[in-house]
């Protein structure tokens, strides 16, 4: 029952950060060709929610008020390198937790400097942001996020939520 077990596992993670299976499914995979834990995935999500959240209400903040909050002892927090990536929080709020992703990445990739896109990378992102610097700098990991799922993907995108309620039966008939 393994297909039943991924689902099951898919269904979770989707619960877990409000994301689809089809975009935990391609993080997973562009995680590991870029030789990043996948296992980080449910994390990064998350955070990506949370902090779309807190970026809008930032922006929405007066802009003397927005100095006063944006830096903490030194270490600029996500909103402030937004806006220094010329990200808008109105237009982040209207993307997937995936498509703001993508647009976070991409614009970290762009950066010249490597010092500049780690701080970028580590500021936004935290302890993460020194893991995802190896999947924002693999243009083929971030195709990966890009493409359409096909044949088991696209099964398990499609009927995840089923066959976790298969496994869970399973699991309740199953001899112990």
């Amino acid at each position: 029952f393994p297909v039943t077990i991924k689902g099951k596992e898919l269904a979770v993670k989707s619960q877990q950060t409000g994301a689809g299976v089809g975009d935990i499914i391609k993080m997973e995979r562009a995680f590991s060709a870029a030789n990043v834990d996948p296992s980080y995935v449910t994390n990064i999500l998350a955070w990506m929610a949370r902090s779309k959240y807190k970026t809008a209400q930032y922006q929405a903040l007066p802009e003397s008020k927005q100095e006063k909050s944006g830096a903490s002892k030194g270490v600029m927090h996500a909103p402030t390198f937004f806006n220094k990536l010329g990200l808008k929080a109105s237009e982040m709020k209207t993307k997937s937790e995936m498509e703001a992703f993508i647009q976070l990445g991409s614009a970290i990739a762009a950066i010249k400097s490597p010092t500049d896109r780690a701080t970028a990378a580590m500021s936004i992102f935290h302890m993460n942001g020194e893991r995802l610097l190896a999947l924002f700098s693999n243009p083929r990991a971030m195709d990966l996020l890009r493409e359409k799922l096909t044949g088991t993907a696209k099964i398990l995108e499609q009927q995840s939520f089923k066959l976790r309620a298969a496994y869970e039966r399973y699991e309740m008939i199953r001899p112990p």
